[in-house]
C-alpha cells in the first residue's frame, strides 16, 4: 500500500493530460481566454505536432510557474527536517508539555505532522 514514487506520478499524470487533451480535442471543446475574449481550443498532445509543441514548452510551463521555487523549498526543507530526525523529536516534545485539556488538539497537530513526515508518528 506504498504511493508510487514522485518521478512515476509525474509520469502518469502526464499520459492522463495527454489522453484527456486527446479526448477533448476530438469532441472540439474550446473556452473563451478570459483577458481578450478570444476562443482557445484544446490541442490535442498525442498528435505529431502536439507533441512538437509539448516537448519544448515542457520548460517553459514549469519556470513559468511562479510558485515553483516556494514548493519547491519547502518541500526540500520538509524532506531534509524529516532525514535528520527534527519532526519526530518535536512531535514528541510538543506532546510532553500539553495540558490535558488541549490532547485532543495536540492529537490533530501531531496528525497533521505526522502526515508530512510519513513515518515519524
Amino acid at each position: 500500500n506504498k504511493v508510487p514514487h514522485p518521478f512515476l506520478l509525474f509520469i502518469y499524470l502526464i499520459i492522463v493530460l495527454m489522453v484527456t487533451t486527446a479526448i477533448l480535442s476530438a469532441f472540439g471543446v474550446s473556452a473563451k481566454n478570459p483577458t481578450d475574449g478570444t476562443p482557445v481550443v484544446v490541442k490535442n498532445l498525442l498528435s505529431v505536432e502536439g507533441l512538437h509543441w509539448f516537448l519544448p514548452n515542457v520548460i517553459k510551463n514549469f519556470s513559468g510557474f511562479a510558485p515553483l521555487g516556494a514548493i519547491l523549498a519547502l518541500v526540500l526543507g520538509a524532506g531534509l527536517a524529516e532525514r535528520v530526525g527534527l519532526l519526530p523529536a518535536l512531535m514528541v516534545k510538543m506532546a510532553s508539555h500539553v495540558n490535558a485539556r488541549y490532547a485532543s488538539y495536540m492529537v490533530l497537530f501531531i496528525a497533521f505532522f505526522s502526515h508530512i513526515s510519513s513515518d515519524a508518528a
